[in-house]
């Protein structure tokens, strides 16, 4: 630990001989820095590391793993193949926008009957009553909400009434009531049975188009429940060796659903071999396995008349069944089979073997090879390989997958996600995939003169989400969509020019509500730990950008209050350690509607409840002060020459890293015993900090944002005659096509030979 004030510095603990270790066993080369960050990270094993470095997105988790998800299919197809009218209900950010984007693509490729709405003018976030009592005219049977929904519990009740079923996609925190829908589908309910609860509202609403396109395409495969089977044997002659251990696993839609395993005694002894190969015993087999004959009657009843998948099954695994089966039960067995072995020297003809493993590794799957000949795991892996192989080899069902993912991957950004495992998977592919999208969505990125093929995580969150993001700030949020989804050149020249017009529309609107705001941040106000701030002269929509602005200048958390006639709407947004989802929860018995993040949230409320509101806020941020005293900085590594951070060094690490962004940002380095040099303060309230940093004979420019009272804290006019530890992350600042090598600080502390 190193502590700088009151922020601690986690310093990382590398045991160099296990780096060492992973060094050897990956199949890349691999810089020491960024194998020391991913380490740092909890990417202990080379399979974890692999899967960062090339996740492929035919690894993410089957949409069917949602509860509900098959229900929610089933509904759907039952609504196209009744030609019932269906209503896409979202939000008008831009998460809310490619949300919605997606499901409408996705579902008019199916001619279904289907529309879309977002909130517009002085439409309230999420289902109202009014929006069920106008789909209800409207002739609408289904309502599926996207991005929203998952707190609308009397909303849900009056459509049920009104005889209109609703399935509700959504990402914010369920409260403990959920709403009584048709089918609910969002990560963080309980039980939801999705392994990654941090999805975007566009992520979810891709699973449900993916779960969709599945049903659509794979005739075959959809529904059906297959048995992926393995054995290990003594040998490999079925007449001569026998079988030790026999796994199988159920699957349907790509989620397993019951398992069979046991191993079976035998008659000859075990080669030390096999034992080695497998790591199987005789005591294993002695105390824990089955009689051949019970063995194999509970395989037979396990497997029933399912069809049966394995990898060279044809000409090894059957064979052995077959004559064990026969012997020991004295009947044949003939099932339905499909060989992945087979099938993978016509699919990947080009691999150097056709091994499991390796065919695993060319569709972006990568394990522990120790676990290999066991028959469970190579039966689970079996039936991952297979359904990669299914879902790669439908063309249609592949193009409309990279067309939504992109989409994905812009609501991922957008809504500050963290881009760690699925959401990586997501925004790291779906950018790639930018290329196959709507002509609307790529003549919007052209229009920022961003090349297509290079599209960016900074790209995306202050090029191309502020755009989309402008029409819903002032109430026109459909634009967003039709934009995304139209393919027609006239159309969507005009539909830009619109976004254009309102992004200009929606500046002016801010700077205006921002100089009002600004009237209302007195000295007492900006002294309180929490900077709680009203006003009658702001828009509604404009409340989340005040807010974010705020709190990333004065480094609090920050709420901003539109008021209107009786109610009152808020946005709360936190630069620092502060969970606003909680605080919006522990003030909730008092709020019409909230909803939201850990750094960011919404809420109405009515005029007379404000003031009991503001202090509950302020007694909330002091309890969650008390637990949680001190800011931990996580370091990643420790750098003892800034020579090393090269330009070229950093192009390797942002194209490695890529897609950068939240909790997969660059390297955060522990620099030692440095000097700054030519220090100042910049910006409009000069708060910004730059130097140059040197240490040795190495020098490097230096940006410290937000810094201003950190700095003064250690006397700015003696800077040049002190020694100073600092926590920095190095980057590429790129300014008219030149590109510097540059130190981020993030903290500063006195060298502790400095201190007194």
């Amino acid at each position: 630990m190193h502590s700088a004030k009151n922020r601690i510095w986690k310093m990382p603990q590398i045991n160099k001989k296990k780096l060492e270790e992973l060094k050897s066993r990956l199949p890349i080369p691999i810089m020491d820095l960024l194998l020391k960050t991913l380490v740092n990270r909890g990417y202990q094993t080379p399979e974890h590391i692999l899967r960062y470095l090339k996740p492929h997105f035919l690894q993410l988790p089957s949409p069917f793993l949602f509860k509900d998800m098959e229900k929610a299919v089933a509904r759907i197809l039952q609504a196209i193949q009744n030609d019932e009218n269906i209503l896409i209900f979202g939000d008008k950010d831009v998460d809310g926008v490619t949300a919605t984007a997606i499901l409408q693509k996705t579902l008019q490729k199916f001619k279904a009957n289907v529309a879309f709405r977002v909130p517009e003018g002085d439409d309230k976030y999420g289902l109202s009553p009014e929006i069920i009592q106008w789909a209800a005219t409207e002739g609408f049977d289904l309502i599926i909400t996207v991005d929203c929904g998952i707190t609308a519990i009397e909303e849900v009740k009056q459509a049920k009434k009104l005889g209109i079923d609703v399935i509700i996609t959504d990402h914010h925190e369920p409260r403990p009531q959920l709403p009584e829908a048709y089918a609910l589908i969002n990560p963080k309910i309980p039980e939801c049975g999705y392994p990654f609860p941090y999805l975007s509202g566009a992520s979810v609403s891709m699973n449900l188009a993916w779960a969709l396109l599945e049903a659509h395409f794979l005739h075959e495969y959809h529904g059906q429940e297959f048995v992926f089977c393995d054995v290990e044997t003594t040998g490999l002659n079925p007449s001569r060796d026998e079988i030790i251990e026999i796994a199988a696993i159920k699957i349907k839609n790509g989620v397993i659903i019951d398992t069979f395993e046991c191993l079976v005694q035998i008659n000859q002894p075990l080669s030390g071999e096999i034992t080695r190969l497998t790591g199987i015993t005789e005591d294993m087999i002695r105390q824990n396995g089955l009689s051949p004959r019970e063995a194999f009657e509970k395989f037979i009843e396990f497997v029933g008349k399912r069809k049966l998948i394995g990898h060279n099954i044809a000409d090894f695994d059957l064979r052995f069944l077959q004559q064990g089966i026969r012997k020991y039960l004295g009947k044949p067995f003939s099932p339905p089979i499909e060989d992945t072995l087979r099938l993978s020297k016509i699919l990947c003809p080009k691999v150097k073997d056709h091994k499991l493993n390796t065919i695993a590794q060319e569709f972006g799957i990568y394990v522990d090879t120790s676990e290999l000949h066991r028959a469970r795991f190579d039966a689970e892996l079996c039936g991952r390989v297979y359904r990669s192989m299914i879902l790669q080899r439908n063309h249609p069902l592949i193009q409309s997958l990279q067309d939504i993912m992109g989409l994905a991957a812009i609501g991922t950004i957008a809504d500050i996600m963290p881009l760690i495992e699925e959401n990586r998977t997501i925004v790291k592919n779906g950018l790639e995939f930018l290329r196959y999208s709507s002509i609307g969505l790529i003549k919007l990125i052209q229009s920022q003169d961003i090349p297509i093929q290079k599209v960016t995580v900074k790209d995306i969150g202050w090029g191309i989400a502020p755009l989309l993001n402008s029409p819903g700030r002032v109430g026109q949020a459909s634009i967003s969509v039709e934009l995304l989804l139209s393919s027609k050149i006239h159309e969507v020249d005009e539909l830009l020019s619109h976004i254009v017009s309102k992004d200009s529309e929606r500046r002016q609107q801010f700077d205006q509500n921002l100089k009002n705001i600004e009237k209302k941040l007195t000295p007492e106000t900006l002294d309180e730990t929490v900077i709680i701030v009203e006003s009658a002269e702001i828009s509604k929509n404009s409340t989340g950008l005040l807010s974010n602005k705020l709190s990333l200048q004065y480094q609090k958390p920050v709420v901003v209050i539109a008021l209107q006639e009786k109610e009152a709407i808020g946005s709360v947004r936190s630069a620092v350690n502060f969970n606003v989802i909680n605080m919006l929860e522990h003030c909730g018995d008092i709020l019409l509607q909230f909803g939201g993040h850990k750094a960011a949230g919404g809420f109405t409320i009515t005029i007379e409840n404000l003031p009991i509101f503001k202090q509950r806020v302020l007694e909330y941020y002091e309890k969650s002060r008390q637990e949680n005293t001190q800011d931990t900085i996580l370091v990643d590594s420790e750098l003892d020459r800034l020579q090393d951070i090269t330009l070229e060094n950093l192009v390797y690490l942002e194209n490695m890293m890529a897609p950068i962004g939240t909790q997969n940002e660059l390297p955060r380095l522990f620099i030692s015993k440095v000097r700054f040099m030519n220090p100042y303060f910049f910006g409009k309230e000069k708060d910004h900090f730059q130097c140059l940093v040197v240490k040795g004979e190495t020098t490097l420019p230096a940006v410290g944002w937000s810094m201003k009272e950190t700095l003064m804290n250690y006397g700015f006019e003696k800077f040049s005659d002190q020694w100073f530890d600092i926590v920095a992350v190095p980057n590429i600042n790129r300014y008219n096509d030149i590109e510097q090598v540059r130190l981020e600080l993030v903290d500063i502390a006195l060298h502790p030979y400095e201190r007194k």
